[in-house]
């Protein structure tokens, strides 16, 4: 194998081993690829790998010659290599950290080096070559390329390793490290970025792309991360292309860029780089251009081409100098949906020949365009398919820079939806027309200088016009116009002349018009049509309806409302506005008088309701003449409840003065007639509460004041006058909260039942009464008298009465299993009757208990049934037809109680404890419950006498032939039997 280095063979060694340069391997190359990429002919030496020549003396002329070479003697990855001092220079500052062939091949990156120690540790033939990125300094962000030939050696020294590393035929061609002066002052006066980095740092930069950078001196780039000079979203990739550069050893390709200013603007810029020496060492070299200013025309090209291209209307540019000149060059979008054309069918065309109608521009049209630059007319076009179509055209002349002539822009649009739009529009006005001179509304337009422009028919019949108003100035119709108060108004106060004046719309407004026939009062709706004009006028619409019979029906309606119909005094309603107004009026003291008739339900039961009718309208007569003279106000609440207000009267002795005219006033016989044509007279009394307020307080506190006050008078007896007082406010009160405990006692379990018996004339029991007690945890036993009465207003009375009766019948049940055989009798409010739902209730307390219907007595009490006779007989016919029977209690009470006995379906009758209570031995006066008995006898009721406490008051009643008794002599209430 030593003859291969003499002559011819050992020249073709050194030229290989000097730099002759073979493909480079590809990165994902295979093993086997590579072995097949150097195959090797030789006879394999020691290590299996085939022999070649001693190396020492070829290492030193590699020194000498100035190559970059190394030799590992003998063969082995771990063994110290030796470096000429050209291969030491290219590796800088790696040298030092150089020790062994690892070392060196730590310097080629991955899959490279993979490649290489792979084609070192395969059979190598003479003269092999192989090229990779080495990493020249230590930090640098890429490296350059490089070659590899190796040879092994097999002499005398045994076996090893001989191999030289140059730059790449690329790296070799490259100028000088440091730039000519002449590159260096061309570089400098270049309007393009001119940067070289080195390690990642910047090493120079011309004045472009200082200026770019917006450098504060000459040097603050030098040494500044290249990657800084880069906005963020261009880094990574900037980096891509550095390290796809150094591994193909070819220069980037041209790409764009953000870069960033030293104060943070950013810029576009088009850059490439290339890879250079800077002082001996590997850098790259960018160059860059700014194409800020042209990103941003490119972006108005776009968007403008954009806009075009959205335009419905057709955009054509035609170039030449003449008419008969022009060329099309661009055919929008819209063109081509207009004219049914494509842009490729015309483009480059003459334009008459594209579409007839182009002729119009001839002649004048185009002298006319020539000479102001823009034309416009409306023509008739023609599409592709022969359909003809009005068209609106806007033509501009295109100049060059001398002013002449280059070509022109249409804009052409198609009118053909605007015109049938308005041939329909008017139609439509026509049509408008004459609607609004058929119309019974009044319509009238009046100019923004006050002269009426229009008045249809109707507004000339409703304003009572002599002549047209068209043409008029609205102050020559010499209106004279009224104010819903009457008052008379300015023509400029009339709602339309006010929209006129101000633009302000009106709605409904009401005003009179004077005529000779009268006052026709109209409700006026005015509307501005668009803006003022340089006057600040508005034109107004109004329309004008004749509202004369409506504004009477709706002032009776209102009075109607606010009014009584009976007494035409003012209502509740009514009284409430009043009392406002008196309080605003009149600040400080007034005094509020609540009146009440005593027996008006007797008047109206017995006489009529002709008759009541005509009661309450003499009384409402005499006191309004009280109040028209003393100045006072008097409304009718309702059913026979009047309010007086007295402003100015401030001490209750006063109140109580009125109070007593009142009083004496009502007292006086008044004779009304009845249906008969008889007449009847009356004889009236009342309850008057009277409360002095202060104004502020004159509505519904001073009511409830003066209410409470009626209240304690009908308590004392009525046909008196009562002050409202603190004692007053105190009952109120105790009222109150016994309503509110009242509300809750049931769930405290504070109510219980009683039962009271009931004995026939031989003293047995023959049933018993379930009475309701009240045990306050506070106040102690309440009497039913006191707290039946306030549960009946609060609305409680419905949900006890029900609790009473289910409770009373559970009892019932258990002492008639017990064989006590005594019956069950059970009290109904009025407020009971009244409820829709007790048939219902009674009947399920029946089924759920098991309690027989025979064995139970519902009592009404007389002064509950003459609300409503009618219903509540029907109610009560229900209750017998369960099987349950009916007492009346509480019977000569009432107003009239004969007539209700023969109406109303009851088994027994409660002769009242006053009559009872008259008896005191044989010789007393019995007439009355003689009589009593002997009616409901003959009726075929059973008769019970309440409130016996005496023998002799039994003695009488059983010589009477009264059927039962109950009272204190025959048992207390208490616990039901057991």
């Amino acid at each position: 194998m030593r003859d291969v280095l003499s002559g011819g063979g050992q020249m073709k060694v050194l030229e290989e081993l000097l730099g002759s340069c073979a493909a480079w391997p590809s990165p994902d190359m295979t093993d086997a690829a590579i072995e097949g990429h150097s195959p090797c002919s030789e006879p394999a030496g020691p290590n299996g790998r085939p022999p070649s020549i001693g190396g020492r003396n070829l290492f030193e002329m590699f020194e000498r010659l100035g190559v970059a070479a190394f030799v590992l003697h003998p063969w082995d990855y771990t063994e110290k290599i030796e470096m000429t001092s050209s291969l030491g220079s290219l590796l800088g500052s790696e040298r030092e950290g150089i020790k062994c062939l690892k070392d060196l091949l730590a310097l080629i990156a991955e899959p490279w080096r993979s490649a290489v120690e792979a084609a070192l540790k395969a059979p190598v033939g003479q003269g092999s070559t192989l090229q990779f990125p080495l990493r020249l300094d230590a930090g640098a962000c890429a490296g350059v390329p490089a070659t590899l030939s190796a040879l092994w050696l097999d002499g005398a020294e045994g076996a090893g390793l001989v191999g030289t590393i140059g730059l790449s035929s690329a790296e070799r061609r490259m100028e000088p490290p440091e730039l000519a002066e002449s590159y260096r002052a061309l570089a400098e006066v270049i309007p393009d970025i001119i940067l070289v980095h080195q390690d990642g740092k910047i090493v120079y930069a011309n004045r472009a792309a200082k200026r770019h950078a917006r450098c504060p001196s000459d040097d603050c780039l030098l040494g500044m991360p290249i990657l800084d000079f880069l906005a963020p979203e261009s880094r990574v990739t900037f980096s891509e292309r550095l390290a796809g550069m150094s591994a193909t050893n070819q220069p980037a390709q041209f790409a764009e860029e953000k870069a960033v200013a030293l104060d943070g603007t950013e810029f576009d810029i088009e850059a490439t780089s290339i890879a250079t020496l800077w002082g001996g060492r590997p850098a790259f070299q960018a160059v860059a251009r700014v194409i800020t200013e042209r990103k941003e025309v490119e972006k108005k090209l776009r968007a403008q081409a954009a806009l075009v291209d959205a335009i419905s209307d057709a955009v054509i540019v035609a170039e030449g100098k003449r008419f008969k000149d022009l060329i099309i060059t661009s055919w929008s979008r819209g063109a081509e949906e207009i004219f049914a054309r494509t842009s490729e069918e015309v483009v480059g065309k003459p334009l008459s020949a594209v579409f007839v109608g182009s002729e119009q521009l001839a002649g004048p049209a185009w002298r006319q365009l020539s000479r102001r630059g823009r034309f416009a007319h409306e023509a008739d076009l023609v599409r592709a398919d022969g359909e003809w179509f009005p068209a609106h055209l806007s033509i501009s002349l295109l100049r060059d820079e001398s002013g002449n002539a280059t070509g022109c822009i249409l804009l052409i649009t198609d009118v053909t939806a605007r015109k049938a739009s308005e041939e329909a529009h008017r139609e439509l006005q026509d049509r408008h027309s004459a609607v609004v001179a058929a119309l019974d509304e009044g319509v009238l337009v009046i100019a923004g200088d006050g002269r009426v422009e229009f008045a249809n028919n109707a507004a000339e019949r409703i304003l009572h016009l002599q002549s047209p108003a068209a043409g008029c100035h609205f102050t020559e119709l010499r209106w004279s116009l009224i104010s819903p108060e009457g008052k008379a108004l300015d023509a400029a106060e009339w709602p339309a002349v006010k929209t006129v004046l101000t633009g302000e719309a009106s709605t409904n407004e009401v005003c009179g018009v004077a005529t000779p026939e009268g006052v026709v009062w109209i409700s006026v709706n005015s509307r501005a049509l668009g803006g003022p004009d340089a006057s600040g006028c508005y034109s107004t619409v109004c329309s004008i309806t004749d509202v004369t019979e409506t504004k009477s029906a709706r002032e009776q309606l209102a009075h109607a409302a606010t009014h009584d119909h009976l007494t035409g005094l003012p209502n509740r309603s009514g009284m409430e506005e009043r009392m406002r107004r008196l309080a605003a009026d009149h600040p400080g003291s007034v005094a509020v008088l609540f009146a009440d008739l005593d027996s008006f339900k007797f008047i109206n039961d017995s006489l009529g309701h002709g008759v009541g009718d005509a009661v309450l309208a003499s009384v409402a007569g005499r006191l309004s003449a009280i109040a028209s003279r003393e100045g006072f106000e008097v409304g009718r609440l309702g059913g026979d409840e009047f309010v007086v207000v007295c402003p100015r009267v401030e001490t209750a002795e006063a109140a109580l003065g009125i109070a007593g005219d009142i009083l004496e006033q009502l007292r006086s016989p008044t004779k009304v007639p009845d249906a008969d044509g008889g007449r009847h007279s009356v004889a009236l009394t009342a309850s008057l509460g009277v409360a002095v307020v202060d104004s502020t307080k004159l509505g519904v506190e001073g009511l409830a004041c003066a209410d409470l006050a009626m209240y304690a008078a009908k308590q004392a007896g009525g046909n008196r006058a009562e002050i409202f007082d603190d004692e007053l406010r105190v009952r109120a009160r105790d009222r109150q909260e016994m309503r509110e405990d009242l509300a809750g006692a049931l769930a405290r379990k504070e109510l219980h039942v009683v039962y009271q018996p009931i004995v026939n004339r031989r003293r047995k029991v023959t049933s018993y009464e379930a009475l309701l007690r009240w045990k306050h945890p506070i106040r102690g036993d309440i009497p039913p008298s006191t707290f039946i009465p306030v549960a009946e207003e609060a609305g409680l009375i419905v949900e006890i009465g029900e609790w009473v009766l289910r409770q009373a019948a559970e009892a019932a049940v258990r002492w008639r299993r017990a064989g006590h055989r005594a019956r069950l009798s059970v009290n109904l409010s009025g407020r009971q009757v009244s409820e829709p739902g007790l048939v219902a209730a009674v009947r399920d307390v029946l089924e759920q208990t098991g309690l027989e219907p025979s064995a139970l007595y519902v009592e009404v009490t007389e002064s509950s049934l003459i609300q409503n006779v009618t219903s509540a007989a029907e109610v009560l016919a229900d209750i017998k037809a369960l099987g349950v029977g009916l007492a009346i209690d509480d019977f000569g009470t009432g107003y009239s109680s004969l007539s209700y006995l023969d109406q109303l379906p009851f088994d027994v009758l409660k002769v009242d404890r006053s009559f009872v209570s008259a008896i005191q031995d044989a010789e007393s006066d019995c007439t009355l419950v003689s009589g009593i008995v002997s009616l409901a006898h003959s009726l075929g009721l059973s008769v019970v006498s309440e409130g016996v406490e005496t023998p002799e008051q039994a003695a009488v009643l059983t010589g009477l032939g009264v059927d039962l008794m109950q009272g204190y002599l025959f048992g207390r209430p208490g616990k039901p039997p057991e």
